[in-house]
């Protein structure tokens, strides 16, 4: 039989030693041509079974070992990364480490007195704008109210934003006064007001 015109390749070994040679790539219908004294030709077709055997035998073996070679190589180039990222974490050192520790130790401590500053700035442009605005001092004893009664409606509105303002102020001195700590009394508050 002649070979097909469109060959389908296949690696297969040769079957005399099972190297890669100049003959190993064939189309898988590739049939060598029967010589005059083969058994093949005649159809005895042992020999020729054994032959194939072998043939597939040896390309398994040859197949096999370069899947154990490429993974071989493989695990050799993950170790070897493996070994270089180990080698950079421990140039990186303890004292790095540290360093990076201080600095963002140091870091944090400029902002907590940056929001410090900001808090106090508010505080004292918040207690400016209340002094000017006519609204008594937190110490300070309240007017006697009158009897809501007899007010008319515009200083019962007035009587109720006062009100709003002394509970705001409260609150505010309440907060500041927990934002500095326990070191600062309320003598603090109250002078810097």
């Amino acid at each position: 039989l002649p070979p097909p015109s469109k060959p389908v390749i296949s690696i297969t070994a040769a079957a005399g030693g099972g190297t890669m040679g100049t003959g190993a790539l064939r189309g898988a219908g590739y049939r060598s041509a029967p010589s005059a004294g083969s058994g093949a030709a005649t159809g005895g077709g042992g020999a020729d079974l054994r032959a194939i055997r072998e043939a597939a035998v040896a390309a398994a073996h040859s197949q096999k070992m370069m899947l154990t070679a490429a993974q071989a190589d493989v695990a050799k180039r993950h170790g070897a990364a493996k070994a270089r990222a180990a080698a950079a974490d421990a140039s990186v050192g303890t004292l790095d480490t540290v360093r990076r520790a201080q600095y963002m130790e140091d870091q944090r401590r400029l902002l907590v007195a940056k929001k410090a500053a900001a808090r106090e700035h508010q505080l004292a442009e918040y207690t400016k704008q209340q002094q000017t605005a006519g609204f008594r001092p937190a110490g300070a004893p309240a007017a006697p109210a009158p009897n809501p009664g007899t007010l008319t409606p515009d200083e019962q509105q007035a009587k109720r934003e006062e009100l709003r303002m002394q509970l705001a102020r409260r609150m505010k001195q309440e907060l500041s006064q927990k934002s500095r700590g326990p070191s600062s009394g309320t003598g603090a508050a109250e002078s810097a007001q």
